[in-house]
């Protein structure tokens, strides 16, 4: 298969962009980088529509339920914490080592 590079997804709540997601990664061999302002926190499940253990487990998935609560997520502290995550999910899902940006 050819490689492909980030693909984003984006709309509004409630219409299936989690699904699709989880459906392109294992399609392309990818992975999910979230980037939900409250996703992000661990303990938030009920409150947002974090992916559920099973569908986590289909794919790998970064920046999701890995900050607890007691710490502040703002843009200064995902720049440094997501810049790794974009870079070695592509390096993954293609093989290479080329740069991707990441929002």
């Amino acid at each position: 298969m050819r490689a492909v590079g980030p693909i984003y997804l984006a709309g509004p709540t409630a219409v299936g962009k989690s699904d699709l997601a989880v459906a392109l990664a294992e399609r392309l061999n990818g992975e999910i980088i979230g980037a939900d302002a409250f996703q992000v926190y661990r303990g938030l499940d009920l409150l947002t529509a974090k992916p559920d253990a099973a569908t986590l487990s289909r794919v790998p998935h970064h920046l999701i339920g890995e900050i607890p609560l007691t710490e502040t997520f703002d843009v200064a502290r995902s720049k440094p914490d997501g810049a790794r995550s974009p870079h070695q999910a592509f390096e993954h899902g293609t093989g290479s080592s080329s740069r991707c940006g990441h929002s």
